[in-house]
């Protein structure tokens, strides 16, 4: 090789080791400074960690929160299709008139019937809404008619059909006669 190309590469080299060492001569800073870097990438690789840990446990939270509310609310269809059933028991009893002695047994089973139903209604967590004397509300209510009444005005008057909820949440609104 030319001693002069040699010159010059070894010239090229050295100042190629400056451009890439530019903190300084001492070797310990270029160190110091990469466990610094690297203590920096290592606390923003845990903080990425616990965020998606946090992210993992809250999606775990939501999705029971969805499991309870879909087993709170899965029998709602069996149960409104069970509330026609009350409801005409309640109009055989009150259409029952006056008993005579075989009617008046026939009546007590029906009443131990319906005692019954509304007892397993209760259990599903359904309860009526009371309707008659309150003032009408279309969240609970729904009003098919109008009449005048000593009560005062926009007050439930008559109940046509039970309304009922379910947990809170109103699965059925009380058919109602609301005053002017």
């Amino acid at each position: 090789m030319d001693p002069v190309t040699n010159q010059e590469n070894t010239q090229t080299s050295q100042a190629t080791e400056e451009v890439i060492d530019p903190v300084t001569e001492d070797p310990s800073l270029a160190l110091v400074k990469e466990i610094e870097d690297l203590k920096a990438k290592l606390a923003e690789e845990s903080n990425l960690r616990l965020r998606a840990h946090a992210d993992l446990d809250n999606f775990r939270k939501r999705k029971e929160q969805e499991l309870i509310s879909f087993r709170k609310f899965a029998q709602e269809q069996i149960l409104l299709e069970l509330l026609p059933v009350l409801d005409n028991f309640d109009l055989a009893i009150q259409h029952s008139g006056t008993p005579d002695s075989s009617s008046q047994k026939v009546m007590e089973g029906v009443l131990l019937i319906q005692k019954q139903l509304k007892s397993v209604l209760d259990k599903a967590g359904v309860i009526g809404i009371n309707a008659v004397g309150q003032p009408f509300d279309p969240n609970f209510h729904q009003s098919i008619g109008q009449e005048d009444s000593e009560l005062g005005s926009n007050l439930v008057v008559r109940e046509m059909q039970a309304g009922y909820t379910l947990h809170g949440r109103v699965i059925r609104p009380s058919l109602v006669i609301v005053s002017n």
